[in-house]
């Protein structure tokens, strides 16, 4: 039997660094911070019998950032795999993909390990593809919450409508791949559930991912300190190793009319994920007000690529225009 490997992905600021702790303090689990190489190494064997030139994957390393932090020789991994393939001027980018991780979870101490890179949710076919005994751990959270967090943070959008159409967009993604992988390869975990109680959540996920039950999932301490010591936004991830149960209130933080440009833009996905909108989303205003947003949305991405600043990134959410960076 293959050992699952899990693949935790969502919508950003939507708990996937939280799920990652549990899975990440289970004495037989390490799961690293994001991956910037994982997308582009697969990517880069696209046409090519399922190999990379040794060259390209060494730059791909060479240029990593959040991989980087994870402390293990990228380098290293990649001149092992070169010298046991049959050519060494190529190498298959699943081996490669699979001893970094396998190098990882040695790193850590532990036998195996998963991915938690929240933007992966929109390269579900590709992963699960390359990596069939990936399981999908979709986590998901009320979008208005997602605003309102993606608010707290420096590196992410603060405009209502972009915030919405990034939940939309993971969320859609993420739930289109996993119809087509089943329940033994796909699962979905409500946020909103975890910080009540998380126990019922990592039972099913022990199921799902062939684990043994264990205390120490729920003390994440030591996760936490991994978590804020592999990314560069150490300070979003102050309240991780905190207790349960405390958690933003968009109802609080979000006025009515940020509320109305967060539905009209995902009310319908909402409402099947079960967060019931405060708006009718199909109304004439709700439809009126998503048109416009739409249109300013893509007047400014025009504007912005006109001027040489394209605001999209592939490893994350919309940054803020720059009259709003501190």
């Amino acid at each position: 039997m293959t050992t699952p490997f899990p693949l935790v992905v969502g919508c950003p600021r939507s708990g996937t660094t939280l799920v990652r702790s549990f899975l990440d303090s289970h004495p037989d689990m390490a799961i690293p911070g994001e991956s910037d190489i994982t997308v582009r190494l697969l990517r880069g064997a696209a046409g090519l019998a399922g190999r990379i030139p040794a060259a390209d994957a060494r730059d791909i390393l060479r240029s990593s950032i959040r991989t980087a932090a994870w402390g293990i020789d990228l380098e290293g991994v990649l001149d092992s795999v070169a010298g046991s393939s049959p050519d060494p001027r190529s190498v298959e980018a699943t081996t490669l993909v699979r001893a970094i991780y396998a190098a990882y979870a040695r790193h850590a101490g532990r036998s195996r390990s998963g991915d938690k890179s929240p933007f992966h949710a929109n390269h579900l076919p590709l992963l699960t593809t390359a990596l069939p005994e990936s399981v999908v751990v979709h986590v998901i959270r009320d979008p208005r919450s997602v605003t309102a967090a993606l608010r707290a943070v420096r590196w992410a959008t603060g405009d209502a409508h972009a915030a919405g159409r990034m939940w939309r967009r993971h969320v859609a993604n993420a739930r289109g791949a996993g119809a087509g992988l089943g329940p033994d390869r796909y699962i979905e975990v409500r946020y909103e559930d975890v910080i009540v109680d998380p126990v019922p959540t990592l039972r099913r996920l022990c199921v799902l991912l062939d684990l043994d039950e264990d205390d120490a999932m729920v003390d994440r301490t030591a996760s936490a300190a991994r978590a804020r010591a592999q990314t560069e936004h150490a300070e979003d991830h102050a309240n991780l190793d905190r207790p349960l149960g405390v958690t933003r209130d968009w109802r609080e933080e979000l006025g009515p009319v940020d509320v109305r440009r967060v539905e009209a833009v995902a009310g319908d996905l909402m409402i099947s994920c079960g967060y019931p909108p405060m708006n009718d989303p199909i109304s004439p205003t709700m439809t009126a007000l998503r048109a416009v947003d739409a249109a300013g949305f893509s007047a400014g991405r025009w504007i912005g690529r006109r001027l040489g600043r394209d605001d999209r990134r592939v490893s994350g959410p919309l940054r803020r225009p720059a009259r709003h960076r501190r």
